[in-house]
């Protein structure tokens, strides 16, 4: 699995998944790779680290965060390619189940609005996870 590349905002946090106005939040690289950015100065993640009192456990939440973003953005470019497959190998007398506008969802500024969705909850869903079922 590619490592995602990480950034920040020169000490403003926001929302965004990125990490600065000029980068795209998921891009091809030279070698057809794929980059994704993740912005580690998000108020979500800020948020958890404040919330969080043991400093040990900082690393941890970065983690949880860097890699729980990127596993979902990552899936979410496997099921963008699926359909687009599909959609490609579709006759066009078919009709797609999409309207016009579920057609431009599939950009990469979809998945960004998605996980800046996901930034709120990606940290705790995970530290529940790791804590494994309830009795």
């Amino acid at each position: 699995m590619a490592s995602p590349l990480c950034g920040g905002n020169n000490g403003t946090s926001t929302n965004s998944l990125l990490p600065s106005a000029d980068k795209q939040p998921v891009s091809k690289d030279s070698t057809g790779g794929i980059d994704v950015y993740i912005n580690m100065d998000n108020v979500h993640l800020l948020n958890q680290l404040r919330r969080e009192t043991r400093n040990s456990e900082h690393p941890l939440i970065n983690y949880w965060f860097k890699y729980g973003l990127l596993l979902a953005v990552m899936g979410m470019l496997q099921e963008q390619e699926r359909r687009e497959k599909i959609r490609e190998d579709k006759p066009e007398s078919e009709p797609s189940g999409e309207s016009e506008e579920g057609v431009e969802t599939h950009s990469s500024r979809a998945i960004e609005i998605a996980s800046s969705g996901l930034a709120p909850v990606i940290v705790p869903i995970i530290r529940r996870l790791a804590q494994g079922p309830t009795k």
